[in-house]
């Protein structure tokens, strides 16, 4: 039996490139719905495992973790949850810590996540 998701809207607002903090816990990220009117830019997170009171780049083994997003909008992208483990909560930013890439519209990115099984 799959669980079922949830989804959390995240919203960067006009002239920023940043969500506000949003909470995981207790379940795992798994996806990413990017919006139509999305400014051309690649997502990078920051994580928390402490529920948000510390917020780092977030990176694997390979280096800093980057999702390329491709000049359409309208796309879903999956994750995979195993690499989630432990995180408690993310902050989702358009462009990277050295290049944000501020949206030109309000994006709201649907953030999904499930229970880790």
């Amino acid at each position: 039996m799959t669980a079922s998701p949830t989804i959390t809207a995240a919203v960067i607002p006009a002239g920023q490139a940043v969500t506000p903090f949003i909470p995981l816990a207790p379940k795992t990220l798994v996806g990413l719905q990017i919006p139509n009117g999305w400014t051309a830019a690649n997502i990078s997170l920051q994580a928390s495992y402490d529920g948000g009171t510390t917020l780092v780049e977030f990176g694997n083994a390979a280096g800093l973790f980057a999702i390329t997003v491709p000049g359409t909008t309208g796309e879903f992208i999956g994750l995979d949850p195993n690499i989630f483990r432990g995180v408690t909560g993310i902050v989702i930013r358009s462009g990277t810590a050295a290049s944000p890439v501020n949206q030109v519209s309000q994006a709201t990115i649907q953030v999904i996540s499930t229970p880790l099984l």
